[in-house]
């Protein structure tokens, strides 16, 4: 039996060629080699140049990438055969619209995945075999990415940006290699070697060498966001932790086992133009709602993997007007049900807002006007009544208002009068019969107001309030379940303080982060814990804040 001990093919291709020519050759033991050549039909009739190949013996497949964004798949053929001419198995014509794919490889470990680059600086990450996206980004250190390599478990892109040479790796999203070679349009070659990686460019008619024996630099900790944040959301079912911030990007992040948020794999989401006001995670967890100003509301579809990898894609925009998009969307809470993913935004302009959403389709349903303050939060409520939505509104007027909604109409049913001024914190604790609203205001108060809803109509049961519960404004206030239950609070004073149900203080701890601009509550091993962000990131665990 003939024993095969090395396998390689090329691809050469020819400008304005109808089709590719596969050239294999089989290294065979004290034999001739064979060699044999495919023909790769072109895709299209028009010019398809191919600017990047990938031949697979793991999925049997060719990869071909051409100049304007296209990508070509083929079967890959046997070894015996000879003359054959291909036809390719898929096309996919817009896969980076008209950017050239500079790079193809495949994941190095299952579950396989395709990944692919561009010269615009945007990378890719595709299931096979259909080659949906699973992660879009555009990371900001490199402007052309030219290639891409796996080392020590981490993808590691490289390309220019400006006249440097730049070695960029994603997992820690740090450069691991920065050179100044004068730019691309140069002859240049790259070795990634895991021990001494080369960098040799042509430049002023000399020939330059790089020999990299150590990282230019070291991380002594990782980072998180440019200034501060304003938004924090968590998802149960999938660990992730979201966080929006004054930079205009998002960053999701897994959650540990023991609270502790995990920095490197962090994923960063560059998409808004403004700095983002709130996050919100469906209930399933596999999407992110986000909204900032000018109305921009996106809708962001992720996924996790075996190997703990974050896969983000922007799924949706609200379609809105350039010329009447001048308000901001403070406040956002959705509602999932059926396949279907109902919105809420409470706008700057005083305005109420509901769509439904499902399958990259916005459906406005109904628009209410509260007056000329701005509306801070929405967020559903429980009603009993069936075929209608509840919705509770906090403004800077320091007041609550709910909202019936049914059908295509909306009407205002309770309003209550609790802070002297801004509402900046609210969580909502529903009942059988009604909602208990924790509130912590730009006044330095916090409050518990609980509302029923009998025969048909809202009445406020009780409001008990705090002042002066912080010395500076509350932005946080959330509920954390075991025992009698407890509520915590976060102010700009850099306090976070635990009460009982009934505001009493119980315990309370010094925060490191400045600016703090919001907290949220996740589950550990050891039970629950709170986590706050501002001008950083910090975890408690609730235990450790009891007197």
């Amino acid at each position: 039996m003939r024993k095969i001990t090395d396998y390689f093919q090329v691809i050469t291709t020819s400008v304005g060629a109808s089709a590719f020519t596969l050239h294999s050759f089989m290294l065979r033991e004290k034999e001739e080699p064979i060699r044999y050549s495919a023909l790769l039909l072109s895709p299209t009739p028009q010019r398809f140049i191919v600017t990047s190949a990938l031949i697979s013996h793991r999925t049997r497949e060719i990869f071909l990438g051409s100049r304007t964004g296209e990508l070509a798949v083929y079967a890959l053929p046997d070894p015996e055969s000879i003359g054959l001419e291909l036809q390719p198995t898929s096309y996919h014509p817009a896969l980076y619209d008209t950017d050239a794919i500079t790079c193809l490889a495949l994941s190095p470990a299952p579950p396989t995945t395709l990944y692919t680059a561009s010269f615009s600086g945007v990378y890719t990450i595709h299931t096979l075999p259909s080659l949906e996206p699973t992660h879009i980004t555009k990371p900001g250190n490199i402007t052309n990415i030219t290639g891409l390599f796996f080392a020590a478990g981490s993808l590691h892109l490289y390309g220019f940006r400006g006249t440097r040479f730049v070695v960029h790796n994603t997992t820690t999203s740090s450069d691991t290699l920065s050179i100044e070679c004068g730019g691309g349009h140069r002859a240049w070659t790259f070795s990634h070697s895991a021990l001494t990686p080369w960098f040799i460019w042509t430049q002023a008619t000399r020939l330059q060498l790089d020999r990299s024996t150590r990282p230019r630099h070291t991380v002594l900790k990782y980072g998180s966001h440019g200034r501060e944040i304003k938004t924090v959301t968590y998802s149960p079912v999938t660990r992730l932790l979201a966080t929006g911030a004054e930079d205009t990007t998002i960053r999701i992040s897994f959650v540990a086992a023991d609270g502790a948020v995990r920095e490197p794999g962090a994923v960063i989401v560059k998409r808004h133009t403004t700095g983002v006001l709130h996050l919100e995670w469906s209930a399933d967890g596999k999407r992110l709602f986000s909204s900032g100003g000018v109305e921009e509301l996106l809708v962001f579809r992720v996924r996790t993997d075996d190997t703990g990898c974050i896969g983000v894609v922007e799924e949706s925009f609200l379609p809105v007007p350039k010329q009447e998009a001048e308000t901001r969307i403070c406040g956002l809470d959705v509602l999932q049900y059926d396949g279907v993913h109902c919105v809420a935004a409470g706008m700057s302009d005083g305005l109420v807002k509901v769509w439904t959403y499902q399958e990259n389709v916005w459906t406005w349903k109904v628009t209410a006007v509260y007056g000329t303050c701005c509306l801070l939060h929405a967020k559903f409520v429980p009603v009993a009544s069936e075929g209608k939505l509840a919705l509770l509104v906090a403004a800077t007027d320091g007041h609550l208002a709910i909202y019936e909604v049914d059908g295509l109409t909306m009407r205002q049913v309770w309003r209550q009068r609790v802070h002297q001024s801004g509402i900046k914190a609210l969580s909502v604790d529903p009942s059988p019969t009604g909602v208990t609203v924790f509130t912590g205001g730009d006044d330095c108060a916090i409050a518990s107001t609980t509302v029923e809803y009998t025969k048909n109509s809202w009445m406020t049961v009780e409001c008990n309030l705090v002042e002066r519960a912080h010395a500076s404004a509350v932005t946080a206030i959330l509920t954390v379940t075991g025992g009698e239950g407890r509520v915590i609070t976060a102010g700009v004073d850099q306090r976070v303080k635990m009460w009982n149900r009934r505001l009493e203080a119980v315990g309370s701890v010094n925060s490191m982060v400045t600016d703090l601009g919001g907290a949220v509550a996740v589950d550990t091993e050891a039970g629950n814990a709170v986590v706050v962000v501002g001008v950083g990131i910090e975890a408690w665990r609730v235990g450790e804040m009891e007197k």
